[in-house]
């Protein structure tokens, strides 16, 4: 009898504590050779001209996020079987496969 070693999920850490960040703007994804970049925008006001009494906003860049354009069609199939349409909700604990793209 032969066994075969059971292929284990690496651990996830987060030594460098990278905060959560919220961007509730627009989003962009540009797609350059074999990689993607998707970044993403908060809309706030500009300061200088509340002093005015004016709120003018601006969309600002709060994330950037570069990987493999393979790993953006394992993101969309995730998003697609993590929220069901009309049901408003996103499961909790909901992560990507063990498929390396």
């Amino acid at each position: 009898m032969v066994l075969t070693p059971q292929l284990q999920k690496p651990q996830v850490v987060d030594p460098d504590h990278v905060p959560e960040t919220m961007c509730d703007g627009r989003f962009f994804i540009h797609a350059h050779g074999q990689l993607a970049t998707l970044t993403f925008t908060v809309s706030r006001p500009i300061a200088t001209n509340l002093a005015d009494g004016r709120i003018i906003n601006e969309d600002v860049v709060r994330a950037r996020i570069t990987m493999p354009f393979g790993n953006f069609i394992a993101l969309r199939e995730l998003l697609n079987t993590s929220i069901k349409e009309g049901s408003g909700q996103i499961p909790a604990g909901t992560a990507s496969s063990d498929t390396k793209h």
